[in-house]
């Protein structure tokens, strides 16, 4: 079974049950899944996994609305590092790495 035409998949010589399967992986697990056990669990090369991974994330992101930040954006930062004993505290410590994270 391939894909049909004037369907976002033609083009593509992977079965059709390749790719439900693939975005069943995806649906499933709730951190994603790396193009590797794509790989693995669908017998096929790396390339065509890596490709199958970047075009579901690339549709699902479109499905989600996940588009870039607009409008008011706030930041956070804060710096991760213990104090070594006698060290100098706060931001002016040089072992310490800034970190910055959106709300």
């Amino acid at each position: 079974m391939y894909t049909p035409c004037r369907v976002q998949l033609h083009g593509y010589h992977t079965p059709l049950a390749k790719w439900f399967y693939a975005i069943y992986l995806f649906t499933t697990t709730r951190h994603g899944v790396p193009a590797k056990e794509l790989q693995r669990q669908l017998g096929v090369s790396y390339p065509t996994a890596f490709r199958m991974a970047h075009l579901i994330r690339q549709h699902m992101a479109g499905v989600d609305g996940d588009t870039r930040l607009g409008g008011h954006v706030e930041l956070d930062e804060t710096y991760i590092g213990g104090r070594k004993r006698g060290g100098k505290p706060g931001r002016s410590a040089d072992d310490k790495n800034g970190c910055v994270r959106n709300a």
